[in-house]
């Protein structure tokens, strides 16, 4: 199996994980969370388990993400060329020992480890190949699953202006678009739909993208 193939299958394979994870799990009695969380009602425990998969998602995907790129640049390394100057600087190469740590050192510096808009832009400059592009209409659910995955992890899932800023283009395209988009300072709710619809457009941008580096050498 081709690299390329193999990491599609493995993401593939822990989004169906993912899945089969919620639904075992968003039946379950609230005497099965106690251990792991203070909530005292089902709706937080409904929540509770709802955010924890919406998450995860995002996790395993953006791992595939980073880890695809680096295959590209591991198999055609001595074709590229390096363009980021001030995350590769000479004075740090010229420390290491030997050709294997001068192309893990440089992999690492240029190969984003989260976000989805900086391992896009890093995905484009060195492939061309564009994530809206490819992802076509599983883009906007995307991009807003990845936004309020922010939210959710560091603002207690309330709207921030940069949400707000980046994903009001997207929003609609989203299974969030039932509502409007929530005021400043309000919680976007996720719910059972936002995270299937999340789940099937992760799995299509996933064979895309897949598909699209399998047959990509540098122009």
């Amino acid at each position: 199996m081709r690299s390329q193939e193999f990491y599609r299958s493995k993401c593939i394979e822990h989004l169906d994980r993912v899945w089969v994870s919620y639904c075992c799990a968003k039946p379950a009695p609230i005497d099965l969370v106690k251990g792991i969380s203070d909530v005292p009602a089902e709706a937080k425990r409904v929540e509770f388990v709802n955010e924890v998969h919406f998450v995860a998602l995002k996790t395993n995907f953006e791992l595939f993400l980073t880890r695809s790129l680096k295959q590209v640049w591991l198999e055609h390394f001595d074709q590229l060329r390096i363009k980021d100057s001030e995350k590769v600087s000479l004075a740090d190469v010229g420390q290491l020992n030997s050709l294997t740590e001068v192309r893990e050192f440089v992999i690492d510096k240029l190969v984003p480890g989260h976000g989805l808009s900086r391992i896009g832009k890093a995905i484009q400059e060195v492939t061309g190949v564009s994530l809206p592009a490819i992802c076509k209409r599983a883009w906007p659910q995307i991009a807003v699953t990845f936004g309020i995955r922010h939210l959710i992890e560091h603002g207690n899932g309330r709207v921030d202006m940069k949400f707000e800023r980046d994903q009001q283009h997207h929003w609609n395209g989203s299974s969030f678009a039932r509502n409007s988009m929530p005021e400043i300072n309000a919680k976007v709710v996720v719910q059972e739909e936002d995270i299937r619809q999340s789940y099937e457009a992760m799995k299509t941008a996933t064979s895309n993208l897949s598909l699209a580096l399998s047959g990509w050498t540098p122009g």
